[in-house]
């Protein structure tokens, strides 16, 4: 049986977002997200020295910086090493990467080795306010002990009002159930998050981001 989690917001939007492909459909009140992400390829000054990036347009961040790889020794065996050499790379680079954001409002996500050994992913999720940011994070991939990419999904100036108060679980629930039309059974409740609604910012100079608390139910 396919599981399905609904976002329902502080202010009884809806949301619906299954995690697949770059940009997974998402269902809101108001104006509709964009469908899909336009990006340009730039010699990305905010990077590391010599490197290239593929920028998002709408939010102005990074989706890949690649360039001359820089020598990290040890970070491929040792998940310690490649944990803080990512840190270093991430303060450094912050304001690239994840515009408006602090050092603290990432958290580790992923440190893992691949089969061959040779190749060592670090990735850090992004957090607003102390809530999480709906996919929001950072990735390093060292090679043979060397940072050859940067990716980065996070979401710039995030900025919500967080309610005081939760809506009661049976709202939650009713809502869910008469948003999909049918009576389902409700496996879980989580935490608050942070839903970012990107629109396409065409020609303006800034970001057009709609950033909204949400409370998530699981339902099968």
């Amino acid at each position: 049986m396919r599981f399905r989690t609904l976002f329902l917001a502080a202010a009884l939007s809806a949301g619906f977002a299954p995690h697949k492909g770059a940009e997974p459909p998402t269902v809101a009140n108001g104006r509709a997200p964009r469908l899909h992400r336009d990006v340009t390829w730039t010699a990305h000054a905010g990077g590391p020295t010599g490197w290239r990036a593929i920028v998002d347009h709408d939010t102005g961040v990074p989706v890949r910086m690649w360039g001359p790889s820089i020598a990290t020794p040890g970070a491929t065996r040792d998940a310690a090493i490649a944990d803080s050499q990512a840190r270093s790379y991430l303060a450094a680079h912050i304001a690239t990467l994840a515009p408006g954001a602090t050092l603290a409002d990432f958290k580790p996500l992923a440190n893992v080795l691949d089969t061959s050994g040779t190749i060592r992913t670090v990735t850090f999720a992004q957090y607003a306010q102390g809530l999480a940011v709906l996919g929001g994070a950072v990735s390093f991939t060292f090679e043979r002990d060397h940072l050859i990419m940067i990716g980065s999904s996070a979401l710039p100036h995030v900025s919500v009002r967080i309610p005081g108060e939760h809506l009661p679980a049976a709202t939650l629930e009713s809502k869910a159930q008469l948003w999909l039309g049918q009576s389902t059974v409700v496996r879980s409740h989580g935490d608050r998050i942070i839903l970012p609604l990107v629109h396409s910012r065409g020609n303006a100079s800034a970001p057009d981001i709609e950033y909204r608390v949400v409370e998530t139910v699981s339902l099968q």
